[in-house]
């Protein structure tokens, strides 16, 4: 059974031929942000992202190539879409390739429901009546949308609460939904202004770590992290900005052999994480 059968007969989906169909031309301005602010939508391609949005978000659709696609995976994602009362769609491959943006593309697309905006002070307030720790990663305009998804991969595996990008690439955006290899569906992103965010975590008993290169900055491993520790990562080019250095309780930085200035914003926000998980942060 190929796949338009598989998802006609027996999941009783429905079949898409022409590019120009009007779904199919939406589903496509999902690429820009403009478009996927106003339907409230965006894409996760891939088997491995199309299975963690049924498991973990709200899905729209299921959207799978007749040409493409592995029967074998799409006969199961199907059928988790279908326990879910996810809407099925069968397209041709040309219909397809209108959509996906992949080089290499599996066959597989997820159109996911864009959550509600996240609450730091909800988040922080959620953490402390569960009793967790973890720290807090504020990214001042990190515009690489592969970094921000990298640092939301690796803010979920070493235990962040939540990460707050302010000015940063946008959270939907194909790369950075890839590169999060589906730690955007999981790890809390916060979307919120430098003053605002910096008091909520002042008043919740934060120390505000500023990752910069200073004669002032300490040196990571030589200092105790507190168990509330908010880090900041600064852009790739230019760092934190200065008036948010000002903010800060104290300044650190990654000690490096070597001539290297400097790590990317990915690169740096790993290593932070990885150092306050070596204390039980």
């Amino acid at each position: 059974m190929d796949i338009r059968e598989l998802i006609e007969n027996k999941f009783r989906g429905e079949y898409i031929s022409s590019r120009s169909n009007p779904y199919v031309t939406m589903l496509a301005k999902l690429d820009g942000k403009k478009h996927r602010d106003e339907y409230g939508l965006f894409l996760a391609e891939g088997v491995k992202l199309a299975g963690e949005a049924l498991d973990y978000a709200d899905c729209d659709a299921l959207v799978v190539s007749e040409s493409g696609a592995d029967g074998s995976a799409a006969g199961e994602l199907c059928s988790k879409a279908l326990s879910r009362s996810v809407r099925l769609v069968a397209m041709s491959g040309s219909a397809f390739s209108k959509i996906s943006t992949e080089r290499s593309p599996q066959g597989v697309i997820a159109v996911v429901k864009i959550p509600e905006e996240t609450v730091l002070r909800t988040v922080l307030d959620q953490a402390e009546a569960g009793k967790r720790s973890g720290p807090v990663i504020y990214l001042d305009s990190v515009q690489d949308p592969g970094n921000l998804g990298t640092i939301l991969r690796s803010a979920e595996a070493f235990g962040a609460l939540c990460v707050v990008a302010d000015g940063c690439a946008d959270t939907w955006n194909g790369r950075t939904v890839r590169a999060s290899m589906g730690a955007v569906f999981r790890i809390p992103v916060v979307r919120q202004n430098c003053r605002e965010a910096l008091a909520v975590m002042r008043d919740k008993g934060y120390a505000i770590a500023g990752m910069t290169l200073s004669d002032r900055s300490l040196e990571l491993g030589k200092f105790r992290i507190s168990r509330k520790t908010c880090f900041i990562i600064g852009n790739e080019g230019h760092g934190i900005s200065e008036n948010i250095v000002k903010e800060c309780t104290y300044l650190a930085k990654i000690p490096m052999a070597g001539k290297a200035e400097s790590l990317n914003a990915a690169q740096a926000c790993t290593l932070v994480l990885w150092e306050a998980s070596k204390e039980g942060i």
